[in-house]
Formats: C-alpha cells, sequence, structure tokens
C-alpha cells in the first residue's frame, strides 16, 4: 500500500459511535443507458499530484500549530460538517476491522484519514492534529476491538476507542528531519509485539526496523534487520505456531525477506525472480489447522526474449522456491505494452482467495486497468471490475464520476482491501472514488458518494470529501443555489443549500478546475467562470520550471445561461488560452453589455465591455517581463480595482509579486506596497466601506534556489507571510495577523469589520475589529482551509474550502 502520513498531538474528543448496521449494499444497481465513450479519459497525473500534496501537507503540519500560532484572543468552538458530492481525490490504504466489517478506515493523498463506523455508508475525517498522512493501512490489535495502531508521519499512532481519537507513541516531528513510519504489524501470537518500518528514526537517515513487546510503551531499533538502504513497505507475522513460530516476512524495495528466530537473521527469497520495483506487493494466508501458507509477491512486466516474465509468483514453501502464476491474466501487449500487476490482498486465514490488481495499458477489457480473483490459491485467475457502463461486463453501480467524466477518470487501483474473516468482502480504491463487492468482486457499489434517485444526476457525499476547494459560492438571487469550485474536476452545483450536489462542467473545454465566478446580480442563471486545465495554482510547485512550465497551461472563460448546468467559452480569438485564476463583474455597467475583468495567469488583466464576446488586454502599469501571474482581482463599489500578481520563478528564483491599484477602469495600474514586500500573495480585499482599506494574504517566501530544488525542503518562517493590512491606499502597512501561510480573507457581508482568515496550518481566525485582534475557530478537522465564505443569510454558518479536504460548514455560537 503506498499511502502517506502526517502529524500533531491534538486527541479530540469522541463522537458517540454510530449504531453498527450490518454490512450489506448501499445502494440498488441502476440500469443505464449507454454513455458515449470518451475519447480519451481524463484522469489526474496520479504521481506528481500525489507526491505534492503529500509533501506539502506533511510540511505545513510540522511548521505551525494552531494553539501556538501567535497570541490571540478566545478560542471559538464551532460545529463542523462536511459538504460536497463525494471522492474526486486520491484514496489510499483502505483497512476493514477483524472485529467489525462496518469498521473501516481510508486516508487520502492530501493528508486526511476517514474513519467509518456503519459500513462506509458514512465518513468521519478524524483530527488532522492528532493523524493525518497515514503511510500504511491501519492495523487492529487481534484480540481487543479498541485498539488500532497507524504508521504515519512522525511516527507511530496508536487509538484506545476504535479508530475515534489517537495518540502519540513514537516518532519524531521535527519539520527539517521528521520521522516517517511506512509499515507497521501486529505479530498474532503475541499481540503486545508490533514491529514498524521508518524512513528515519529519531533523526537518524536510513530505513530501520524498530519493536516494541509491551504494547507500545517502550520501543526499540530492531539490531537484525541489516538493510537500512532498503525502504520497508510490509511486515507479515507468520500465523502458524510450531514449528514456525518466529517466522516474519518483510518486503523492502521490492525484496522480500524472511526471518525464522524473530528477526535475528536474514534470508532474500526473492533472488532468483525478476526484480522488482516500487510497485511491487507482497500478501499472504495461513491455514493454521493443516500447518500450511502460501505467499504471494508481484513481479514488473516484461517481454523477455519473446517470452512474458513477471506478473504474480506464489510460493508454498516460505519462499524458497516459487511457481509463476499466469493462468487467466492478460500477458499479450497491447500497443507495444503489457498490463502490469501490482496490489495484492488477502484474508490472512484463508489460503485459496487472493487478489491483485493491474494497471493496464488499454482503455478496453481485456486490456484495461482492473482487478484480478483466484479462488484456488493463484492457479486461476479472472478478472472482476468492469466499471464502464458501456462494457458488456459492466459490474459497479457508477458514481458521478463515471457518469459524468469516465470510468478511467481514477485511473488503476491504489488500494486494496479484503476482510480479514471473509475474503468476499473486498474494498478497492483509486484516484478518484472508493467501491466495496460483498461477493467477491462479482458486483460493486460505490462508497465516496451516494445517487439519491435512480437514474439522476443529483449526488449525496458520503463524508469521504478528498479534494481541493477553491471557494464556496452563493447565487445571489436563490442562496439555496450554491457551487463548489474545484481542482481536478472543476465545478459542482447545489439545489437545496449544500444537502446534494451536480457535476457542472458540461460545456467548458477545460474541466480540470474551476477557480473562479461571477454572477450577474441583474440576470438570474447568468453566471460567468474562470476555468484551466491546470490545478493547484498559486502553489510552488506549479510554478518552478518558469515560462516553460506556465507555457503549457491552458485554460479560459465560460459563460452560463441556466445556472452553471451548461457552460460554452467566451471570448474567442480576443483571448490568449491560459488559465483564467479570477473574475469580476461591474454591477453598474448595462445589463446588455455586462463590463468584466478577468485575470488569466502568466498574461495578465482583460477588460470585457460586452457581456464577454470580446477583450481587451490591460496591462498598463502591470508589465513585467518576468512576472505577469495575475492571481486576484476585487471591483470596489466606488469602481476601484484592485490586482494581486503573485510570485513567480526564474530560472529557479522567486520573482516577488505585488498589489496594483486602478481607479480609471484597468486603464492604468499603480503598485501601492512599495513600501511593503508582498511577495507570494494568496489573496486580496478591500474593506467594501472604503477602497483605502486594503488587506493581503501571503505565504511565507522561500530562500533563493529553493524552488530549483524540485523537493519540498521545509524552510524557516521569515517576515513575508500573514496578513497585511493598510488604511491609506497601500502607502504603509501593517502585519495584522503573523501567520507565515495565509491564503485569503472574507468579510461578513452584513458587517465588514468581521473578517475571517484561512491560513495552511494555523487554521482559521476570525475578527470582529477590522484585524485589530483575532480569534481561532476550533474543531475543523483539516489542517490546511483556503478561503472561507460567510452565509448570507446567517452570519453564524461559515464554509471553509480547503486544500485537499473538500468544503467544511461550520456554525459558531
Amino acid at each position: 500500500m503506498r499511502s502517506q502520513a502526517g502529524a500533531w498531538e491534538r486527541a479530540e474528543k469522541p463522537n458517540k459511535p454510530n449504531k453498527p448496521n450490518k454490512l450489506n449494499k448501499l445502494n440498488k444497481p441502476n440500469k443505464l443507458n449507454k454513455p458515449n465513450k470518451p475519447n480519451n479519459p481524463t484522469m489526474r497525473n496520479q504521481t506528481s499530484t500525489a507526491i505534492y500534496g503529500m509533501l506539502l501537507i506533511l510540511f505545513f503540519q510540522a511548521a505551525v500549530h494552531p494553539a501556538a500560532a501567535q497570541a490571540a484572543g478566545t478560542t471559538i468552538q464551532a460545529v463542523w460538517e462536511s459538504l460536497g458530492i463525494g471522492g474526486g481525490g486520491g484514496i489510499f490504504s483502505p483497512a476493514i476491522s477483524p472485529h467489525d466489517p462496518n469498521l473501516v478506515f481510508v486516508a487520502c493523498d492530501m493528508g486526511g484519514v476517514y474513519r467509518s463506523s456503519d459500513g462506509a455508508r458514512s465518513w468521519s475525517m478524524l483530527d488532522g492534529y492528532a493523524l493525518r498522512k497515514v503511510f500504511h493501512a491501519p492495523v487492529f490489535h487481534p484480540g481487543d476491538p479498541n485498539i488500532v495502531y497507524a504508521a504515519a508521519r512522525g511516527g507511530i499512532k496508536r487509538s484506545q476507542d476504535a479508530g475515534r481519537t489517537w495518540h502519540h507513541l513514537i516518532g519524531r516531528f521535527n519539520p527539517g528531519n521528521p520521522d516517517f513510519a511506512k509499515a507497521i504489524a501486529i505479530d498474532p501470537l503475541r499481540p503486545d509485539v508490533v514491529w514498524a518500518g521508518f524512513d528515519t528514526f529519531l533523526g537518524q537517515k536510513g530505513h530501520y526496523l524498530v519493536y516494541t513487546e509491551n504494547g507500545g510503551r517502550s520501543w526499540k531499533r530492531h539490531p537484525g534487520w541489516p538493510h537500512t538502504d532498503k525502504p520497508i513497505s510490509k511486515i507479515i507475522f507468520s500465523q502458524l505456531a510450531s514449528p514456525q513460530a518466529g517466522q516474519v516476512f518483510l518486503f523492502a524495495d521490492g525484496h522480500l525477506y524472511r526471518s525464522d528466530n524473530h528477526g535475528a537473521a536474514w534470508t532474500l527469497k526473492t533472488g532468483s525472480l525478476p526484480p522488482g520495483d516500487d510497485r511491487s506487493d507482497c500478501a499472504a494466508a495461513w491455514n493454521v489447522s493443516g500447518g500450511t501458507g502460501v505467499v504471494f509477491v508481484t513481479r514488473p512486466s516484461q517481454n523477455s526474449g519473446g517470452r512474458f516474465s513477471g506478473g504474480v509468483y506464489a510460493s508454498i514453501d516460505g519462499g524458497d522456491s516459487w511457481q509463476q502464476t499466469l493462468h487467466g491474466l492478460q500477458t499479450q501487449a497491447y500497443a507495444g505494452k503489457l498490463q502490469q500487476y501490482q496490489m495484492l490482498a488477502m484474508s490472512p486465514s484463508n489460503t485459496q482467495v487472493v487478489y491483485v490488481s493491474s494497471r493496464g495499458p488499454g482503455i478496453d477489457p481485456p486490456h484495461h486497468s482492473t482487478l484480478w480473483r483466484s479462488d484456488d490459491g493463484g492457479r486461476r485467475w479472472k478478472a472482476v471490475l468492469f466499471g464502464d457502463p458501456a462494457w458488456r461486463n459492466f459490474n459497479v453501480d457508477p458514481d458521478w464520476l463515471t457518469l459524468e467524466l469516465a470510468w478511467g477518470w481514477g485511473g488503476a487501483a491504489l488500494g486494496l482491501a479484503v476482510n480479514p474473516n471473509d475474503p468476499q468482502d473486498v474494498i478497492c480504491t483509486d484516484q478518484g472514488r472508493a467501491i466495496r463487492s460483498g461477493n467477491g468482486g462479482a458486483n460493486w457499489y460505490p462508497i465516496s458518494t451516494h445517487r439519491l434517485r435512480p437514474g439522476g444526476e443529483i449526488w449525496q457525499g458520503r463524508g469521504l470529501e478528498v479534494s481541493t476547494a477553491y471557494g464556496y459560492h452563493f447565487d445571489p438571487h436563490q442562496p439555496e443555489r450554491t457551487y463548489i469550485t474545484y481542482t481536478d474536476f472543476g465545478l459542482t452545483r447545489s439545489l437545496d443549500g449544500g444537502r446534494s450536489w451536480i457535476w457542472a462542467g458540461r460545456g467548458s473545454p477545460w474541466k480540470n478546475t474551476c477557480y473562479d465566478l461571477a454572477f450577474d446580480p441583474d440576470s438570474p442563471g447568468v453566471v460567468y467562470g474562470a476555468w484551466a486545465n491546470s490545478h493547484d495554482l498559486p502553489q510552488w510547485k506549479m510554478l518552478v520550471d518558469g515560462r516553460q512550465r506556465l507555457a503549457r497551461y491552458k485554460g479560459g472563460l465560460a459563460k452560463s445561461m441556466d445556472h452553471g448546468a451548461v457552460w460554452s467559452p467566451i471570448g474567442g480569438a480576443s483571448l490568449p488560452e491560459a488559465p483564467a485564476v479570477s473574475i469580476v463583474l461591474d454591477p453598474g455597467s448595462p445589463a446588455l453589455s455586462r463590463t468584466l475583468y478577468a485575470g488569466l495567469f502568466n498574461q495578465g488583466v482583460y477588460k470585457s465591455m460586452d457581456g464577454g464576446r470580446s477583450w481587451i488586454q490591460k496591462n498598463q502599469g502591470l508589465d513585467s517581463r518576468d512576472n505577469m501571474n495575475i492571481w486576484r482581482l476585487d471591483l470596489h463599489p466606488d469602481g476601484t480595482l484592485l490586482c494581486a500578481k503573485t510570485i513567480a520563478y526564474v530560472d529557479g528564483s522567486p520573482v516577488p509579486g505585488g498589489l496594483y491599484r486602478s481607479t480609471d477602469g484597468a486603464e492604468t495600474w499603480t503598485q501601492i506596497n512599495e513600501n511593503q514586500p508582498l511577495q507570494y500573495i494568496f489573496g486580496a480585499r478591500m474593506d467594501p466601506r472604503d477602497s483605502n482599506t486594503i488587506y493581503a494574504a501571503c505565504f511565507d517566501v522561500p530562500p533563493d534556489g529553493y524552488a530549483a530544488l524540485g523537493t519540498l525542503v521545509p524552510w524557516p518562517a521569515s517576515e513575508g507571510g500573514g496578513i497585511f493590512k493598510s488604511i491609506d491606499g497601500g502607502r504603509t502597512w501593517k502585519k495584522v495577523l503573523d501567520q507565515p501561510w495565509s491564503c485569503d480573507l472574507s468579510f461578513d457581508p452584513g458587517n465588514p469589520a468581521i473578517i475571517y482568515a484561512a491560513t495552511f496550518a494555523g487554521g482559521v481566525y476570525r475578527s470582529t475589529d477590522a484585524g485589530m485582534t483575532w480569534n481561532p475557530i476550533a474543531g475543523l478537522p483539516y489542517v490546511c482551509p483556503q478561503r472561507v465564505t460567510v452565509d448570507p443569510r446567517d452570519p453564524k454558518v461559515i464554509y471553509v474550502a480547503t486544500f485537499g479536504g473538500g468544503v467544511w460548514k461550520g456554525r459558531l455560537p
């Protein structure tokens, strides 16, 4: 399992557990009309997205704790609930409790860890300051259903209440040199014995095996493990007593090692097989009454002298000898590529039923990415996952991703888990969804989203919100109509105040990300959108290659006449095809020829005076050869325009952004922060009562040369980040909130003196005196909020868009 980790030690008060329900199918299958098959199913770049999201949030977690952010007023206790359509991001490391099949865990590539106690009908995100970035599926104590262990960034965590709350056992949280626990296992014959594999342990670089013999009270580095150059991804204890007592397997860097004496000495057992890689896996099971066991490993598929090499191998003698098990598997090349067999999963007490995932070279069967099952210990295999409704063997109740974007959007399996007591019960996850089968893969149903009506297009999330949201938007004509602008799947809309959702990207040529919306105040149903095929702007990893990278990013503006149901691109040849990231509408302009302003990343500001049909570039005063990264526009009721240009990177070095002002309809711009560097701006707003009162939200700036490293190395906080305020049009500035990774700020529409700030790692803050003092808002489980929206009908209700945890609705006291 390849999942991730994260850190901080603030245990959450246990919630009252849900009453367990019998495991059964969540939704009855729906008959579907055959959809048109997409020519090129869109799928997010799994590797770069997962790695960056993982590393970025790992750093922010370790950098700042809300309780230590800065001197602040009384903490505000809010009640939170998750909103969204469900899924849409990478889901990893599923785990099913051996004591209760209704107790299930999964993790997200963006850091969240989720728990369900009702068979995956609903999910709760766990407190991100206590458990985050889990690298390995949680493991369960064989005798005590309340004890669960997790391998995470910062070390090993344990829960004593079935995973509701967690506390730290071993590992360091130094943000510059953190410990990473990547694998964990409990000895089933001696349940107080727990082993874990670390990448860096107590500050020592390398790959270490550590253990406890007293249930986690004390830990030691295992002296018998010699291969500190090989990362440990899986630990498997034999379930047999004599004569295999003391037998344990370690899977490290694609190699399987075995010890017969509790780890005192190790023997490589896969030396005779083709080499493994970081996608190779292993699984094992035992027939305790018969005294037998079986071990499986996967190897990369290759054409070796005209013969198929790799695939799946099985051993019934603990790895002393191996048998390639290919009968029924796809071994024929397609377009010059082979099916790659990767993840393995078994019930540890059933030696006959085994599952293996594959990454296919094609779209359609038999070359598609799928899941395979064997019922006879690997002798024969059959494919059991057919997710496209157009396929003859289609066997997955569809989710919104399948119907709107294509089954292949999620890619190959990223996570696989089998019920320890029932090999018919299996969970499979990918880059966008989680599905479950109760009959060995004959049929599957989604556990990340729920379809409200058979054949309908309205969906309800289950709490498994795993994607980045840029904002929560209210239709000014009908506040029950709300919208979420998203990374990776664009836009969703709700007709009932956020209780259910419809995917809303139809017609837009750029479906990956919708960054912003603008509503016509006089024409109900008319909405303008800023769209792009590049996500995560303005995170530094999107900028590090400078002009070459930015030139590849595409996007544009679109208009909807029906509340966002269907979109049409606007602007034509008058606009460059570049990421549109901000759009504002002048409400005082003629209703039939609206004036609009748009920010196009790496291109500048554009103005339309005919409702978006044609556009003119308006960059006088903004021009910069090295930085035209326009990020935010704000239009004041008095006509003043504010333009925030964020940071750029050229030849590995940062080029500062800045804040600009126009009082002549964008004909000219004047920089207003000469006396205060505002290099890495994430948000900028004018006080609705006074355009001379300006706020800017800034990220701290990496040191020179940092961006060229291509990896996320934590940098020390400087003075560059925080919330800054000017009351004289930008001549002088004061930092009013010292949070180094401040994302955005927003006003209460009924009282602009009430301001909300969203900060990575620091959480959400509220000021009731125009930024003079701030109160932290507690309880949000996700650690990277991006933007706050106040409900225009109820100032006690706020909506928080997050970088990887969806949207959260908070009710204030």
